[in-house]
């Protein structure tokens, strides 16, 4: 299974990064989420490199035996989903 984590490693993953927002200062939290702060432009660059990974993923996904949506040898979910993500980048960024 691909989320066998233990107690430990779900604590970690989940809530000790949302725990530090409780020890921060209102003042520190309002200054990373300002508007075209760190955090908008690191999810700009996360919403990009998304994009590219399912757009690739869209080229690579060509298969002989499968048939996928709209009887087609390439599953178009991944070229959705990359545009929806490359949207959503430009989003960020404007």
């Amino acid at each position: 299974m691909i989320f066998n984590y233990t107690g430990q490693q779900w604590f970690f993953l989940l809530i000790f990064p949302y725990s530090l927002l409780f020890i921060q200062a209102p003042e520190q939290i309002e200054n990373l989420t300002v508007e075209d702060g760190i955090v908008e432009n690191l999810s700009a660059l996360f919403y990009f490199i998304a994009s590219c990974v399912c757009i690739l993923l869209f080229f690579k996904s060509r298969s002989a035996e499968k048939i996928y949506l709209l009887k087609s040898k390439r599953n178009y979910f991944y070229l959705a989903l990359g545009l929806l993500f490359f949207f959503c980048a430009g989003e960020e960024i404007s």
